[in-house]
């Protein structure tokens, strides 16, 4: 009975899967078994010869890390945790999304740690992380490989061995895309590769970057503006993404700008949507996978966005498309959730 029981559990999940996810998911598992069967290592000897890239000020981050001596504190996810001499980039004690967020090294957006103590932690990474599983995952991947890219922009920095591991987490990457999740987690990949692309002047990374985030953009962001996982928390991470993508292409002139408007209008639209979904004062609707702090409030996405000469339209007040209803009366803001709980292909 528990047999027959697993067995219907587990059709009626895949039943909702897309068949790409389907073949991702068993190419991965079968691939993993043979690579470890056979001793697979990525090539070391790639192309790294990088290009200096211009990038107005972006969104300031709130985690942070601070050396004093040989004691590196890190604070993420209001939990702070201290290494002596290195990094355990695969630390587990405060749990894999703590870990996550050490491997996204969105500390480095933080403008008032020292330009050289970043460097070092970067370099830390370099050297002792080629053992760990989880911070060469594809999601923390695309995270990372664009703050690098961001921070070393902002602080003009010309670095071999930080161009050449990247060059390298890029190869992972190609290698390794989401397409046996799909949703956000496959429009960072293409985020991240954009940024590599232009970073290395590599027309392969932004033939698929472009590939795939024109797609996803157009499935992922709902007709009124919403993104389709429906948490105001993704919307916004997304959203911001996509501002970073629009001041790349923007000040940058390695590829034609047809990407450009594209991008502008998807985040005009989604620049509206969370606007209107957002309380007076200033807070997000905690529907779904959501929680304060994690991404950036509206109010920066608004000066960020103004700052790359965006518009939006306040006036939509339809929200019919994400399924959600606002009441705004003289003494209270009242926002109901009546529609579907996201993608039926998404697991999450």
């Amino acid at each position: 009975m528990t047999v027959l029981r697993k067995s219907i559990l587990l059709f009626h999940t895949v039943k909702y899967l897309k068949f790409i996810q389907i073949y991702y998911r068993v190419y991965y598992i079968f691939r993993r078994r043979l690579r470890k069967y056979f001793k697979f290592h990525y090539p070391l000897t790639l192309s790294t010869y990088s290009y200096p890239l211009v990038l107005q000020a972006s969104i300031f981050n709130k985690s942070s890390v601070y050396i004093d001596g040989k004691n590196k504190i890190f604070s993420l996810l209001n939990i702070n945790h201290t290494f002596v001499d290195c990094v355990d980039w695969d630390y587990s004690e405060n749990g894999k999304l703590w870990l996550y967020n050490l491997a996204y090294f969105e500390y480095l957006q933080n403008n008032e740690i020292i330009q050289k103590s970043c460097i070092e932690i970067m370099h830390d990474f370099i050297d002792n992380s080629q053992d760990t599983q989880n911070a060469f995952d594809p999601y923390p991947i695309s995270v990372r490989t664009v703050n690098w890219i961001k921070f070393i922009t902002h602080n003009y920095i010309r670095d071999k061995k930080i161009d050449a591991s990247l060059r390298a987490q890029y190869f992972i990457l190609l290698d390794n895309l989401e397409y046996n999740l799909l949703g956000n987690h496959l429009l960072e990949n293409g985020f991240s590769l954009l940024f590599g692309s232009y970073y290395f002047r590599d027309g392969g990374l932004y033939r698929i970057a472009k590939k795939i985030i024109t797609k996803e953009l157009k499935e992922q962001v709902l007709r009124d503006g919403a993104h389709y996982e429906l948490s105001p928390m993704y919307h916004q991470i997304i959203l911001f993404r996509i501002l970073d993508c629009i001041n790349l292409l923007s000040n940058n002139s390695y590829q034609d700008k047809e990407l450009l408007p594209f991008l502008r209008k998807k985040a005009e639209l989604m620049l509206s949507w969370i606007n209107n979904i957002t309380f007076k004062n200033g807070d997000i609707p905690l529907f779904n996978d959501c929680a304060f702090g994690v991404s950036p409030n509206t109010q920066s996405l608004n000066k960020y966005a103004k700052s790359l000469k965006l518009e939006m339209n306040l006036n939509i007040k339809n929200l019919r498309e994400s399924g959600y209803r606002k009441f705004v009366k003289p003494n209270y803001e009242m926002i109901l959730d009546i529609g579907n709980l996201g993608p039926d292909y998404i697991n999450g």
